[in-house]
């Protein structure tokens, strides 16, 4: 008798490792799908060079259709409303506005640091909190503080809203 209960004890205990160790394995997975398309979000958007890219300074009816669908094309990396406040605020264009006023500069993705990564579990979401760097084209290297909340949306980890706590020293000059 004993040594059924025994084997029932540790079948139970054995089960439970399996699947706290499966729920730690889909964090990281889900860790490292965030961090993939917040790479490839920013190195799309942080990477400017007017002279390859049509100028949005003068907004015509044609320009301002160009100029909308060039912010759409960043869609694919936020729910719907965190898409709103991206192209609400002009946040997509924030770095094609600084290489424009300053043509002799072009910008690039560098990289991103990592300062927190937490899943908050009560609202299913990731808190991301990271350092992003530009490089200007004089070797400026630029710094911007940001936090990101990830949201899952159809299947896919999604930006919902980002907060950019300085938009780099670049602005400050």
């Amino acid at each position: 008798m004993k040594k059924k209960q025994y084997i029932k004890f540790m079948i139970l205990i054995f089960t439970l490792l399996i699947l706290i160790g499966a729920i730690g394995y889909f964090r990281i997975i889900d860790k490292s799908l965030i961090r993939s398309m917040l790479k490839e979000y920013k190195q799309e958007l942080c990477t400017v060079n007017i002279s390859d890219d049509k100028s949005f300074s003068n907004l015509n009816e044609e320009g301002q259709i160009e100029f909308t669908a060039y912010l759409e094309s960043f869609k694919k990396y936020f729910t719907e409303e965190g898409f709103k406040g991206f192209f609400g605020d002009r946040r997509g264009s924030v770095y094609r506005d600084y290489v424009e006023a300053n043509p002799d500069v072009s910008l690039k993705f560098k990289g991103i640091k990592y300062d927190k990564f937490e899943y908050d579990s009560e609202n299913n979401r990731y808190i991301v909190n990271y350092k992003l760097q530009i490089q200007a084209s004089d070797d400026q290297i630029y710094t911007e503080t940001i936090q990101s909340v990830i949201i899952k949306e159809n299947g896919q980890w999604k930006i919902d809203h980002e907060k950019i706590y300085n938009y780099g020293s670049m602005f400050n000059n």
